[in-house]
């Protein structure tokens, strides 16, 4: 996997900020989580769950604004090589919080799904340059990178996990190495059946992850709602909003 400062043709630097006359990435993003399907040693096809900027077709370095989701590709005979190593390499960093740069803004990227979409026909898995891993402190105003890394990210529960009956710990990823390190976190849980919800007080950030235990227990069979976001004076993140079920009896 290709790591480090980010490097392309069409970037000028000036005055110690890289200047994007042409940025050619696809998609800058986020990933949370990754589903392989098919064979394990050769998987046919790719989920990749998280937070996602894509280019804005016939611009020469637009984005659009990070929306949460999933890609679902499959690789075709030609890439399937090239495109398990680059999933794995993917696997490698989901959850970690790091911005990645992959696929070309010159060729079709995909559709980014809804959570709640069941995955359906998937897209051409779109193989450019490789995966490249976007250090905390390389290309901060670029704005796609920015954004993105300016997102709570939830940890646990993640979209559709099956959760034990009780108490529950949700946990959300600190904006470290951002320009609200400070900021606080508000967290909100509801039940879906009843619309039984409780709200903290805002939170002072963990090291790594920001966590918060609600009086509101999990039952089992029971769908749930828990939302997120960070704040720092006027300054509000992006909500982030996850669904999850308590775990019934085998």
């Amino acid at each position: 996997m290709r790591t480090g400062t980010l490097l392309m043709t069409g970037l000028l630097i000036l005055g110690g900020w890289p200047a994007w006359a042409s940025d050619p990435v696809g998609i800058y993003g986020v990933v949370e989580r990754v589903v392989l399907e098919g064979d394990d040693s050769q998987p046919e096809r790719v989920q990749l769950w998280g937070w996602f900027s894509t280019a804005v077709p016939q611009t020469r370095d637009d984005y659009e604004a990070p929306q949460a989701g999933y890609l679902y590709y499959v690789a075709d005979a030609k890439t399937q090589r090239v495109a398990r190593r680059e999933w794995r390499d993917l696997a490698d960093v989901a959850g970690n919080g790091q911005v990645v740069a992959f696929a070309s803004r010159y060729e079709p990227v995909g559709s980014l799904r809804k959570a709640h979409e069941q995955p359906g026909k998937p897209d051409a898995y779109p193989v450019a340059a490789g995966i490249t891993v976007i250090e905390a402190d390389t290309q901060r105003k670029h704005a796609p990178i920015a954004a993105l890394r300016e997102i709570p990210l939830a940890r646990f529960p993640f979209h559709a996990d099956k959760v034990e009956a009780g108490e529950v710990e949700l946990k959300v990823r600190s904006l470290r190495g951002t320009s609200h390190d400070g900021a606080r976190y508000i967290f909100e849980i509801a039940d879906e059946q009843s619309g039984q919800r409780e709200t903290s007080e805002p939170i002072e950030p963990g090291e790594t992850y920001t966590t918060w235990t609600p009086r509101i227990e999990i039952e089992a069979g029971k769908s749930y709602v828990w939302r997120v976001r960070a704040v720092d004076g006027r300054w509000k993140s992006r909500r982030v909003e996850t669904h999850f079920q308590g775990k019934t009896a085998s």
